[in-house]
Order: structure tokens, then C-alpha cells, then sequence
């Protein structure tokens, strides 16, 4: 009597899922990435409107013996770090996601200053957006990155 082997059924195929996991978690991540970059914003736009209560227009500095008046960086555009605020997708070289909240840029270089000065320079004192932001997002962020979107 021929003996009757169990066939066997692969039921599920590691590398499909784990792609499939990945792209789940950047899904996740992204969406997580866009509520704080929101509540950055948001912030930034509170504090404008507290300390800025009259309308700023783009300024260049008065012109000095090297009359760099017009130039990019001697511009004062009160939107531009509002406007530097933004969420970086990445993929390393081993194909990993990367997903990054990012303020400032060339022309707004002053977004760490913003927010941690001490006090140093002329009496100025940081005005903190970024770690609000965080604190105030992290319950709908871990919410995204448990449950899902």
C-alpha cells in the first residue's frame, strides 16, 4: 500500500508581508510626519500673530560699505520659516524609508535660533514651536502608529 505524503501548502510568504509591513509603516509614519509638521505650523503661526500684530512686509537691511542690500540673506521675509516647514521622504541605500520633519532652510537659517535662544542676543528670547508641537502631537501620533490611519 503506497503511503500517502501530506502535501505542503505555503501559506504565507515572508517577503510578500514584510513588504507589505513596510509599506504599512511608512504609510503610518508619513501620516504621523504631516500632523506634527501641521502642529508646527500652527505654532509658528500663533507666535507671529502674538509678537507680529502688524503687517511685515519683505525688507532689505539699509545698505552698508558693501551694499548687500537686496540681496537673498539681507532680505527679511517674515513667511519664510512658516514656509520652510516641511516633511523629507528618503530611502537609504539599503532601501529603508526614512521620513524626516524638517524647519528652516538657506534662506530661513534661523529656526534653532528661534526656538532655543537664551536670551543673548539683544534681549531676545527663543520662542519655542518644535518641542510644543511635539508634546501636543505625540497622543495622535502614537494613536496613527498603533491603530492606523
Amino acid at each position: 500500500m503506497p503511503t500517502l505524503r501530506p502535501k505542503t501548502l505555503k501559506i504565507y510568504d515572508p517577503e510578500r508581508l514584510l513588504s507589505m509591513a513596510t509599506a504599512q509603516a511608512e504609510v503610518r509614519f508619513d501620516a504621523a510626519a504631516n500632523i506634527l509638521q501641521n502642529q508646527i505650523k500652527n505654532n509658528l503661526r500663533s507666535i507671529i500673530r502674538a509678537e507680529h500684530n502688524r503687517p511685515v512686509t519683505k525688507q532689505s537691511r539699509p545698505g552698508s560699505k558693501y551694499d548687500v542690500s537686496g540681496v537673498w540673506w539681507t532680505v527679511r521675509d517674515a513667511g519664510e520659516l512658516l514656509h520652510s516647514v516641511r516633511v523629507v521622504k528618503q530611502h537609504k541605500s539599503n532601501g529603508e524609508p526614512s521620513i524626516w520633519v524638517m524647519v528652516g532652510n538657506k534662506k530661513a537659517y534661523w529656526a534653532a535660533m528661534f526656538e532655543y535662544s537664551k536670551g543673548n542676543a539683544k534681549g531676545y528670547r527663543g520662542r519655542p514651536y518644535w518641542r510644543p508641537a511635539i508634546a501636543t502631537s505625540k497622543p495622535k501620533m502614537t494613536e496613527i502608529w498603533e491603530k492606523g490611519v
